[in-house]
């Protein structure tokens, strides 16, 4: 059973953090549409406390390599536009 656990955008990409993807995932299909939309739900929220950026499931590995099993889309998009 996956047990969800809140985290902040730092927890997620911050120092440290090393993110694969699996053989099985599609490879990075977003485009500016994608995109504009993610910062514009993100924008809607402005002053929130938290933020609901949907479900990431990761799958950790003996290497300290966080496989992403979902959500690869929008992690790869924020760590794109917080760089």
């Amino acid at each position: 059973m996956i047990t969800p656990l809140p985290q902040s955008i730092l927890q997620i990409v911050g120092p440290g953090k090393r993110y694969g993807i699996p053989r099985y995932q599609r490879s990075y299909k977003w485009g500016v549409d994608e995109a504009k939309e993610l910062v514009e739900d993100l924008s809607s929220q402005e002053g929130a406390q938290e933020l609901f950026l949907g479900t990431m499931i990761f799958e950790e590995t003996e290497s300290n390599l966080s496989l992403i099993v979902d959500g690869q889309q929008r992690l790869t998009t924020i760590m794109l536009l917080t760089r």
